[in-house]
């Protein structure tokens, strides 16, 4: 008798190449995206196929080719209802715009909770999806990005790698073009 092993959900999870590694998506129990890049988290045991009508594999692809999408259409994920307000600001964000944490706790509803608008930022489950690496320090500076802090090591480099595609000259950005430097910071 030959045994077949099925395949696990982790093996029916979207993924795509992107110039700064590997991206992966699907989606949690609760029917929300989950996605994140291989070399800084790698997709958690529960993930789950995406759902096919949300076309993610091709719309990600387009994004990262420079013709942004702000996927307000998909589902917020499941957590604290602040965490929640973080994430739905942050998806009105444009691609040349830089949020300060203060900026993102204000639009969330709450100035004062700053630090708690960095703690929605180090919990996002969908990178990209909810463009965390939008929101910058208050100096101007990276700040973190995928739970470390600083724009050295591998999260730096693919925050500085999302912002300059964002604001690189051709990009089909809505809101205006200009480089990282000189990006609407706000």
């Amino acid at each position: 008798m030959i045994a077949t092993i099925a395949p696990s959900a982790r093996d029916s999870i979207g993924r795509i190449d992107t110039a700064v590694g590997g991206f992966w998506f699907g989606a949690a129990a609760d029917g929300s995206p989950l996605a994140g890049w291989d070399a800084l988290d790698g997709p958690p045991d529960h993930v789950r196929r995406p759902r096919s009508a949300w076309n993610l594999a091709a719309r990600l692809a387009r994004h990262f080719e420079g013709s942004f999408d702000d996927f307000r259409d998909l589902p917020l994920p499941s957590g604290p209802e602040f965490l929640r307000a973080c994430w739905r600001a942050l998806r009105e964000s444009q691609p040349d715009e830089r949020w300060s944490y203060r900026e993102l706790a204000a639009r969330a509803g709450r100035p004062a909770a700053v630090r708690a608008a960095g703690a929605a930022m180090r919990r996002n489950p969908a990178p990209i999806l909810i463009p965390c690496h939008r929101v910058v320090a208050g100096d101007g500076s990276l700040g973190g990005y995928a739970g470390g802090w600083g724009d050295s090591g591998r999260g730096g480099a693919i925050k500085r790698f999302l912002l300059e595609l964002e604001s690189a000259p051709g990009s089909e950005n809505p809101a205006g073009r200009g480089q990282l430097g000189t990006a609407r910071h706000r």
